[in-house]
This record gives structure tokens, sequence and C-alpha cells, in this order.
């Protein structure tokens, strides 16, 4: 890279000589010193000298509190050549570039530096102090090839201080001409937006955004024609200034139609068009088209045109039902499609994901190497692998509590079949040896159960299984008699249970997107760990939940049964459950579905009367995701 700059400028605040007062008497000066500055020019800054004039310079003496005890506006006028007195101990000597208002300009170059010193009485001191570029230099040139290019036609380039929340900047123009422009900005990040207008009058504009800038850097923009450069970034180290040659690749003649982005989910997808630039075509009246790829004919979807905070235009639609797992092209278009299209761009949708198992015709039987007899609910498809606690559970996409009550022989969930149909039976009831235990509520949910404790009691569980669909609804069948009596737990769950009637089922599906944890080498979503110490009263209470409110930012979607499904008919029921999203752009990592015989079961309160059983359980993906009203 060429070397741009030479010949350095810094300020050095030096000399610092203790002068005494009567002759050579230190006690003649009753414990004061004097400081004696000169200005002079070093080769420490890679800026060329007469691009900055230094005879503004200003210098703030401060001493150990802070305080400044002297200043001057215009060292050359006030001290120069002249000595100071100041009391001894120590100081800080602070210099910069005087009256710099934060904005950008080529004449606003803006240096500073410091450097401590400590007077003693009768003996001489010297600090130097090295001024520093403290904002940043852009250099902005445009190379002739570009420039022929361009010809007949125009070209705008503006660079603007990104707000920094404290201030507004003004944007500063550059022309497209030959030769380089100089400009020095505030040290915040910097937008380069540039329009270029060929000679047809068709327009092309875009934003290059810097990030992380830092004071003492150099930035050079050069704008270049696409098959002779790349956009690109070249950084040179110097030691004392880092110069980023930044490479803006730009063809003057093309029209840039939009900025196209999209949302794809498994049966439709969400368009989105920002920066339109119509090229002289009249796009009074927009659409999307949308195809499946490698097909002929377009599908036409409504434009709808909106405004954002900074009244910006952009326009937003939303396709008709599509094929999940599928490579789509999409564009904008004028309402003719021939005046004005953008170029097509692909994306493909979501797959359509199932739920293994979802019907719970697949269990385990006693030839499993684990707890005999315990049942599990597998897949046949689903390969048997165990875990590594002391229970030896195999690892599958549903598990329950069933490990919890193996030294006990009594397992909460089972298989159950009726009428030629194979489902899972959840029984509430109280699990426990020698007149220890606890009250289970039969459960089943995705995830794993890794360990149990005797004691400490309690038991170490994993909620969530892997999973990257965004489905709209749950729906299946289930059956529950509730037990009227609450004759586990404590308050507040047990009063309320009480006054609705008895125990309550709980049928619950959340969306995640936390980053997860590793157990037995699978990743879940959350985990519970209860393991309670004797002198933990409290520790089931308040430890033994996963937290589906607002307050819990990894929650992508959430939807439950209502209350009044929660309490049964004690017959065969269908359910719908709409998932709420909180947000429609974020992607979930995993999913957790949970049945629960109890509905506060985690909190050991429920009833032993109640029995709930649930099939057939599937994932929807429809085409109007509901959006949770978030709470005032």
């Amino acid at each position: 890279m060429r070397h741009l700059f030479h010949n350095i400028l810094c300020i050095a605040c030096a000399l610092l000589c203790f002068a005494c007062g009567a002759e050579d008497d230190p006690a003649a000066l009753g414990g004061k010193g004097y400081l004696r500055l000169s200005v002079g020019q070093s080769n420490e800054l890679t800026t060329k000298a007469d691009e900055y004039k230094f005879d503004r310079i200003a210098v703030d003496i401060k001493n150990s509190e802070n305080k400044t005890v002297k200043s001057t506006t215009d060292f050359d006028a006030e001290w120069k050549g002249k000595q100071i007195e100041l009391p001894v101990g120590e100081y800080t000597i602070e210099a910069y570039s005087y009256a710099w208002d934060g904005e950008a300009g080529a004449d606003k170059a803006y240096y500073k530096g410091s450097d401590k010193v400590t007077i003693e009485s009768g003996k001489p001191a010297t600090a130097e102090v090295k001024c520093y570029l403290a904002n940043v230099k852009v250099t902005v040139a445009f190379e002739e090839a570009f420039l022929e290019a361009l010809g007949t036609g125009s070209m705008a380039v503006q660079i603007q201080n990104v707000n920094d929340k404290t201030q507004t900047y003004q944007a500063v123009d550059f022309e497209a001409k030959a030769g380089k422009q100089v400009c020095y900005f505030a040290a915040t990040d910097l937008d380069i937006k540039y329009t270029v207008t060929n000679a047809e009058g068709e327009k092309n504009n875009d934003t290059h955004e810097l990030r992380c800038v830092k004071a003492k850097t150099h930035y050079l923009v050069t704008f270049k024609l696409p098959q002779q450069g790349q956009s690109d970034f070249t950084v040179t180290v110097d030691g004392t200034m880092t110069q980023y040659e930044c490479t803006i690749t730009v063809n003057p003649n093309d029209a840039s139609a939009a900025l196209l982005s999209v949302n794809p989910w498994a049966k439709f997808a969400y368009l989105k068009a920002e920066s339109v630039n119509p090229g002289g075509a009249d796009i009074s009246s927009l659409k999307f088209q949308y195809r499946e790829k490698d097909t002929e004919a377009w599908t036409d979807a409504e434009a709808t045109e909106e405004t954002d905070e900074e009244s910006n235009k952009f326009y937003t639609g939303k396709t008709g039902e599509l094929k999940p797992a599928t490579k789509y092209e999409y564009r904008l278009a004028s309402a003719d499609g021939k005046s004005f299209t953008t170029p097509a761009e692909e994306f493909t949708t979501e797959a359509a994901t199932v739920l293994p198992n979802s019907s719970f015709d697949g269990w385990s039987d006693a030839s499993f190497k684990t707890y005999n007899g315990v049942p599990y609910p597998i897949a046949p498809t689903e390969t048997i692998v165990y875990g590594t606690s002391g229970d030896k559970s195999p690892i599958s996409f549903w598990d329950s509590g069933n490990a919890g009550g193996a030294m006990a022989e009594k397992y909460p969930t089972e298989k159950f079949e009726e009428n030629g149909k194979t489902g899972a039976k959840l029984s509430s009831q109280f699990v426990g040896i020698l007149g220890a235990g606890k009250f289970a509520a039969g459960n089943i949910y995705t995830g794993h159960y890794y360990y149990t404790s005797i004691w400490p009691m309690g038991a170490q569980i994993f909620f969530g299984q892997p999973f990257t669909s965004r489905p709209t609804q749950l729906k299946g069948r289930f059956k529950y008699t509730r037990g009227t009596t609450i004759d586990y737990g404590e308050d507040p769950y047990k009063s309320e249970l009480s006054k609705s009637g008895g125990d309550q089922c709980g049928l619950y599906i959340a969306l995640t997107d936390n980053e997860g944890l590793e157990c037995d080498g699978n990743k879940y979503a959350f985990e519970i760990d209860n393991l309670a110490s004797a002198d933990d009263a409290d520790h089931f209470k308040y430890k033994n939940t996963i937290d589906f409110s607002e307050k819990n930012k990894n929650i992508v979607a959430y939807g439950t049964i209502s209350e009044t499904e929660a309490k049964g008919t004690g017959e065969w029921q269908d359910f719908v459950i709409d998932l709420k999203y909180r947000d429609l752009t974020r992607v979930p990592k995993y999913i957790i579905v949970v049945a629960s015989a109890s509905k506060y079961g985690d909190y050991f309160t429920g009833s032993s009367g109640s029995v709930m059983y649930i099939d057939d359980f599937e994932l929807v993906y429809g085409d109007n995701p509901v959006v949770e009203e978030k709470t005032k």
C-alpha cells in the first residue's frame, strides 16, 4: 500500500524546570516550583504538517485532585517561553486542539495528549506530552476508470457519523472528481451513502457501514468499477495510526431496484423491499411476485407501502400457501410486471417437522437393560441409547418421571390400549418407600429425566428437544378425570385448585431460542435441578419450574389449553393450542411439549385421583401465526 502521509505532527509539552526564587535557595520558594512549556514537531503522526495548523493549542494543568489549576486556550500567545509558578506536587498536563466542536470538516483535525509530572522543591522536572489524532481521518477518491464510466451521469456521496445518542451530526458531501478529498470525523460509527444517476436517469444507491470506528484511524475510501476490484478492506498498522483502505465497487450504469429480504416459514413467507429505486419507471403501484424455483409462472402478492420511524418508505407482502422445505424465487415488480422488476432472489421454506412418536404408540418393555419393567415412550424407529446417570434411563424424544418411581415400582406414566388405539396414561399418585416420598403427577414431556436422588431428595431433569421449525398450532386428543380432593401440596396452589373444584391438568407447548446445555451427548433447552438439601425447606417451592412469562426473553412462542379445558370432562375431547409468537422473525432452537395429570405437579401439589389420557398429537403449520399481546 502506498504511504499517503508524511511529516508527522505532535505537540511536545515538555520542560518543567524548577527555578529557585532566591537564586539557588529552595527554602526561599516556599514549596513552589515553575513550569516551562515548549511546543515542537515530531514524526509521530502520519498526517502532513500543513494539513493542520497547531497555533491554537490549549493546555490544562491539573493537580492530584483532577482540578485545573492553570490553563490557556492559546499556548503560543500566552505561555510560550514563559515560566508558570506552581506549588510542589503531582500534576497532569493535557494538551489539545482548541475549540473543536465535534463536527466533521476538512479543517477539523483534533489532537490531544497528556502526561504526568511531579514537581519537587529545588529539583528540575521534565515531562514530554505527545499528541495524537483523537478523531478519524477519511480520504475519498475516485478511480479514473470509474469517472470515465460515469460519463455524463452524476454521483452524490455523503459520509456521516452515526448518532451516538448524545449528538446529531451533519453529513459531509464529496464530489465525484479526480484527486483526493480529506475530511475529519468524530470517532463514532460512520455511514457512507452514495447515489449514482447514469446518463439515462437510472439510479443506484447503497449504504456502506463502517463500524467499531476508533480514534487515530484513517479510512481511504476509493470508488472503483467492479471488474477492477471487490468491496473489501485492507488494514495497515504503522505503530501510531491504523489505516483502512476501503474499496467500494459500483457500476454506474446499473440501476439497483431494491433491497429485498424474506422471512420464510414452512408454508408461507413474509416479503420485504427497502431502498426502492424506480430508474424512471412508474412505481405508483407495486407488487411482489414469487414462484417455485425452475418453474415458469409467477404468482402475485400484494405489496403494502409502509414508513419506518425515520420516514423511510418500504414495502411488505406475504405469499400464499407454499410447500415446506422447497426452494422459491421472488421479486418486486410494477403493476404491469414489465416496466419495473428487480432481479429474482431465492429462499427455501422451513421444514414442516413432525413430533416423533406423537401418537405415543411406541413403548419400551422389560427387555430394556434398566429398572426392570419401567415403561418409557420410545418409538420403534428410535435407536436405544442409555444415559450415564445411576438411573440408566433410555434417551428418547419423550420422557417422563417414571425413573423417579422405579425403586418403589410405581410408574405414573404408562401405555394404554383402548378400542385398538394406543396412547399415554398419566396418573397422579404418591411415590415413595418406607414412608418417604413425594406426590408425583403423571407426566410426559420432550426432554430427558437424568437423575434421582433419595437424599437429598430431588431430581435432575432436562426439558426441550432441538427443533428449528415454526408451527402455528398443536392439536390432539385427551381425556381427563380430575380428583376433587387436593390431598397433596401446599398454598397458594392447593387453595387455588380447591376453589376451582378440584385438580387441573396441564398441557402446553413452547419454542425457545436459547443456547441450551448438553447432557448425555444431547442438547436440551432448560434444566430443572431440585436436589434439595435437608435444611432447604423452600427449595421445592421456588426452584422447580420454568418461567414462560414475558420476562423470559428466550421464549419465541408459547401456548396452553384453557382453564375450562384443564378441568376435563371425563370423556375424550379434541384440543387445539395456538402458539402465540412473541417475535415473528426469530427462529427457535428447541421445542418443549408437556402434558401432566396435575397442573401444579412441579410444586408437588394435586390429587391422587387425577388421571389423564393423551393421543394423536400433531403440529399444524398454518399461514396465519398468532401474535401474543403484550401485557401492560
